[in-house]
């Protein structure tokens, strides 16, 4: 790649994948299957990214370690992968985990026995060797962010929000302690850790930064001592200019952000991101590089110049490979359909990020491992489409605005022949995106799905936020399927309720000739006759269920795939009246997908009639499993009755 320059397409970075090629019962990974497409460069989620040149050819490459379920094994493991700027081999790499540690050639001092001295258990930590008093040798330095003040996520989240929304607890707050060395490289002489301060921030604490640990120290503004820029929990850039001079012990001032050349405020696209510095393109000049919380990483291009005092990086330019692996970001939600008419199946998919493609199947009906094309962002008059919780949305607290949670379903909703799109998310305000045309990534703004409550919308005791009017607010990150449940033509709703039973709610012709959708029934009981429940968690905890209906063992019944280990079938094995009557079963595949919640979806790519499976994991890679179920021929016709549906 020519110096000065920052895209281009790096080389598929390998891993050995636990699943490919093994008998029936076991999940495959699913790949992209079309020789010289280029997608974004991207490795499950979490990344913790290096950038040197690993293999000596004089470009920077990427190396990148990433642990999720199930990016290696059947557990949260670690996998390391190198990506390559273009060779002629254009080959990947797959490493020691140890790889994602640059090679400096330096030796640092031996620090053990030296632990950080912050009295809680931070929830980030990290340690840097670095010469932070200017004395000629390194000291250690340790930066970490503390959520005490912030409050527990998950479960235990006291949904600290006032009637305005406004949130009444902390945020994320970053410490950085440092640990002089008064010997040599040699024979450290460890000082007793002291607190780093900076100017106008109450005791030890960075005010600035949600949860700040990757410190990244440099001379920035070259007056001899150590400034650093740090991430941060969410999606900005700090800078902190060092004000106690030369030689002395490090004083900062207080952090602010850093940005573009215009002066505006640098981001990244998605949260929880993993900074380092590194010139990249060999210019001579310092970039930022930054894998996002869904693996993919970008360049934020070196000035070398300030704006208003703080270092100016371009905004930044993602990174691309050789399509590898079938992904699309992180915790990605596909639902099978044929999207664009053409007799394949397609996926429309969603993800942490909140956004919404069209993945096409460029194979044609009856491959039953299709070539895909890059995902297509949906739009909106032209701007993607894009949920986020923002300040308040979340259960979980402000630390979550950047994040969406998208879960789509896919039917005909008004039944003008064009497939629509329904989205849940993180603010669980279910949104109706009707199609323009087939195949198109151009969709109508949203709209709301109105309920004919009989008196207000039951919300949930921990509800923050008011009543949501007729408008049905679901639990967050869950499923709301599109189905014609009692096949009367019209396509009803299925939906956990507030308190976490599955739902139907039933679509109906009213006297003045509009569709309208009634009350929510429990209609999906168990054996005993208990309402189906798949989610029985409160605040943070609470939703987070995802599932697909689906005839999958061909016996003329809905059955329904639940997001578990796997999944597990729900099977349907008998009605009451206009109840639905389930029995609870077991894993459908032997491999664990289930970190966060895995997304179940069917398909037929093989057309023999046969619904097959299709799981994303939170790693964002679909993993596929042949449906094995034994079945009388004279039922099999009956396979997939319901897809055709959507």
């Amino acid at each position: 790649m020519p110096k000065g320059t920052i895209a281009g397409a790096f080389a598929a970075g390998w891993a050995l994948c636990a699943f490919c090629g093994q008998a029936p019962g076991h999940f495959e990974r699913m790949m992209f299957n079309n020789p010289g497409l280029e997608v974004d460069l991207s490795l499950g989620i979490w990344p913790h990214i290096a950038v040197y040149d690993y293999d000596k050819d004089g470009k920077m490459d990427v190396v990148m370690r990433a642990a999720s379920v199930p990016i290696q094994g059947s557990v949260r493991q670690s996998v390391c992968r190198a990506y390559l700027n273009p060779t002629e081999q254009n080959t990947g790499l797959d490493v020691p985990v140890a790889a994602s540690h640059a090679p400096d050639g330096k030796r640092h001092p031996d620090a053990k026995g030296v632990k950080c001295p912050h009295p809680r258990k931070p929830n980030m930590i990290r340690a840097n060797f670095v010469d932070l008093d200017t004395d000629g040798v390194e000291d250690l330095v340790y930066s970490l962010s503390d959520w005490t003040t912030y409050g527990k996520v998950g479960p235990a989240c006291p949904l600290a929000y006032d009637a305005e929304g406004v949130w009444t607890n902390g945020q994320i707050e970053t410490y950085i302690y440092f640990v002089r060395n008064a010997g040599t490289l040699r024979e450290p002489k460890w000082e007793t850790p002291v607190s780093v301060v900076c100017e106008g921030d109450p005791g030890s604490v960075l005010r600035g930064p949600w949860g700040g640990h990757a410190a990244m120290y440099r001379d920035f503004d070259g007056d001899g001592d150590m400034d650093f820029l740090t991430g941060e929990f969410v999606d900005a850039f700090w800078y902190f200019e060092n004000v106690a001079g030369k030689g002395r012990c490090p004083r900062f001032a207080k952090g602010r952000r850093v940005c573009s050349p215009d002066g505006s405020h640098l981001a990244v696209d998605l949260c929880m991101f993993d900074p380092v510095l590194a010139d990249f393109d060999g210019d001579g000049k310092e970039d930022l590089v930054a894998a996002d919380e869904d693996g993919r990483v970008a360049v934020y291009a070196g000035t070398g110049t300030f704006v208003n005092g703080v270092p100016a990086f371009r905004r930044g330019c993602y990174l691309r490979q050789k399509a590898q692996e079938l992904k699309f970001g992180c915790l990605a939600t596909p639902f099978g359909c044929d999207w664009d008419g053409d007799g394949d199946w397609d996926f429309i998919c969603g993800n942490s990020a909140g956004y919404i493609a069209f993945i096409e199947n460029l194979s044609g009906p009856g491959v039953e491992r299709p070539k895909w094309a890059e995902p297509k962002y949906l739009t909106v008059r032209g701007e993607r489409i894009r949920t986020v919780a923002g300040w308040s949305g979340s259960p979980q607290g402000p630390a979550e605005r950047k994040w969406g949670y998208s879960s789509v379903s896919v039917g005909d909703w008004d039944g003008d022949g064009i497939l629509d799109v329904l989205a849940n998310d993180i603010n669980g305000d279910v949104r109706l995106y009707r199609g323009l045309r087939r195949g198109g990534t151009a969709v109508e703004p949203a709209v709301g799905i109105a309920v004919e409550w009989e008196g207000p919308q039951p919300v949930p005791a921990w509800e923050w936020r008011g009543s949501p009017g007729k408008n049905l607010r679901a639990p967050w990150r869950t499923t709301v399927e599109m189905f014609d449940w009692n096949r009367d033509g019209l396509q009803d709703l299925v939906v956990m309720d507030c308190e976490g039973y599955v739902s139907l709610y039933e679509r109906f012709r009213a006297g003045d000739g509009s569709l309208r959708l009634k009350p929510p029934r429990r209609a999906f009981v168990d054996e005993k006759g208990n309402p189906l429940r798949f989610s029985g968690g409160e605040r943070g905890g609470s939703g987070r269920a995802r599932f697909r209906l689906v005839d999958w063992d061909g016996d003329g019944r809905v059955d329904i795939l639940q997001a578990a280990f796997n999944a597990r079938l729900v099977r349907q094995i008998s009605s009451r009246g206009d109840v639905a009557v389930f029995r609870y079963g077991k894993k459908v595949g032997e491999e664990q997908l289930q970190g966060h919640t895995c997304c179940p979806t069917t398909v037929d790519f093989n057309a023999d009639g046969v619904p097959d499976l299709v799981i994303a994991a939170e790693d964002g890679y679909f993993y596929y499993l042949p449906n094995a179920t034994p079945i009388l021929p004279s039922d099999k016709s009956k396979r997939g009755e319901h897809e055709k549906t959507s």
